[in-house]
């Protein structure tokens, strides 16, 4: 009987340290559950980005080919996204026409090719990228070269950037603040890289020199890419456009 009971003690005992040993791991676990959500979860590492491509493009606002490599780089953002930084630039020139106003700015230092009304409508275009981003800048560049000119664009630009729902309260006030300090940047910027022409594109520093499409470009920009995104693979159906000039 002793020897029995003893056996029955040892048997409960072994079950009671079981159940001991299971209940100690279910409670870790919740344990670790309940950590894990109220920890944040951990951000991949992305390697492609803004950081790694970045495309320069020059252009004048109303260069019919600086246009149509705005409307071109317009469908690779829209491939593309955020993944590469697009960076919009313009043309300026010093002493164009002899340096005066129907051309120039601030004494004949800071001209356009196609007139004053192309320079003052460069530096709004600026400005739109500059407080509304790059999405709403090619939207911008894309009416205004569909419905104004270098001829009426001081005139006619309100109107477009109103029916875009822009702040135009806060790009005439960049566009008057800002404008001469912007140009002279974007002057710098030409004289550094040796611009000459509209357009003149630039990745990750180095002239592009492929051909002037939406498949040209976007492989340009890939092969740029230390991993590239999956964007890239994207197979194109581009609008077509005669770009083959330069101004």
């Amino acid at each position: 009987m002793k020897r029995d009971s003893l056996r029955t003690i040892e048997l409960l005992l072994f079950v009671f340290i079981l159940v001991l040993l299971i209940f100690n791991q279910v409670q870790l676990y919740q344990l670790n559950q309940s950590i894990n959500t109220l920890m944040p979860p951990k951000k991949a590492v992305d390697k492609g980005g803004p950081k790694d491509v970045s495309v320069d493009f020059y252009v004048m606002s109303y260069c019919p080919y600086g246009n149509q490599a705005e409307e071109l780089l317009d469908q690779v953002y829209a491939v593309i996204g955020s993944k590469a930084a697009f960076n919009p630039h313009y043309v300026i020139y010093a002493n164009y026409q002899g340096g005066g106003p129907n051309y120039c700015m601030d004494n004949g230092n800071y001209c356009s090719m196609h007139g004053i009304q192309e320079l003052n409508q460069g530096i709004r275009e600026l400005c739109v990228n500059k407080y509304m981003g790059i999405a709403s800048y090619f939207e911008f560049v894309k009416a205004m070269n569909r419905q104004c000119s270098a001829s009426n664009a001081d005139t006619c630009w309100e109107a477009v950037a109103t029916g875009l729902k822009l702040d135009t309260a806060k790009i005439k006030q960049c566009e008057q603040t800002e404008g001469l300090e912007l140009v002279k940047a974007e002057k710098a910027l030409n004289d550094q890289l040796g611009v000459q022409g509209s357009p003149t594109v630039f990745i990750n520093g180095v002239q592009y020199s492929g051909a002037r499409s939406v498949e040209g470009f976007l492989g340009g920009i890939c092969a740029k890419f230390t991993d590239k995104p999956v964007e890239c693979d994207t197979v194109v159906t581009e609008t077509p456009v005669a770009a083959s000039g330069s101004c």
